[in-house]
């Protein structure tokens, strides 16, 4: 939370110094330098960077999603939350993926 903060307010002092076209209106956080939402596709191709860069090696977009999904559903997350948060149709689509992370299975 403590560095989305920050971004927030770096992205402030930026509309500030550049003028209200470098603003967007939904508050985007992670926003190109334009204020514009970033795009999926350059989000996707940069992740393996990031990761690489943190010291956790090359991971895909996929890769992270996963490992993020195995470490909510590890902490006895409700099944219901985890398929809402990867915006999956419905929980018959999570279990299927990760019904072998399930206590019991």
């Amino acid at each position: 939370m403590e560095l989305l903060e920050r971004r927030y307010r770096a992205q402030e002092s930026e509309v500030r110094l550049y003028g209200s076209e470098l603003g967007n209106g939904a508050s985007i956080i992670l926003a190109s330098p334009f204020g514009k939402p970033l795009d999926p596709s350059d989000f996707g191709k940069g992740m393996p960077r990031l990761t690489k860069k943190a010291g956790l090696g090359l991971w895909s977009i996929h890769e992270s999603r996963q490992s993020c999904a195995s470490l909510i559903i590890s902490m006895n997350v409700p099944l219901e939350a985890v398929s809402d948060q990867l915006g999956h149709a419905s929980i018959g689509v999570t279990k299927g993926v990760y019904l072998h992370l399930l206590p019991g299975s």
